[in-house]
């Protein structure tokens, strides 16, 4: 059995509206009831499906997925919220948690 993956950070779901390649920057739909959610991602940002490491090249609109960030700039050395790792269509709910994706 894997460890846990714990993460400090925070974490939002949704599905991807948009990903813009040369600011580096994921727009995420967080449903009717809450705001567009804006994350910038770099080198080190982690992108997953359910079974493997995948390429930022490969996220396409419409997709849904579940996004662990930080916020904090003295942590992160910008403004903006920066995503740690992104997973693609997640096997986890908001409900039901699966941490070993």
């Amino acid at each position: 059995m894997p460890a846990r993956e714990y993460y400090e950070d925070k974490e939002v779901w949704g599905t991807l509206q948009r990903v813009d390649d040369r600011r580096q920057v994921l727009v995420v739909d967080r449903g009717p009831e809450k705001k567009v959610f804006r994350v910038k991602w770099n080198r080190r940002t982690q992108f997953r499906n359910a079974e493997q490491k995948i390429g930022v090249s490969s996220l396409r609109e419409g997709q849904r997925v579940r996004v662990y960030f930080n916020d904090d700039p003295r942590r992160t050395g910008v403004k903006e919220p920066l995503a740690n790792k992104v997973i693609v269509n997640p096997i986890s709910t908001p409900q039901v948690r699966r941490y070993n994706q």
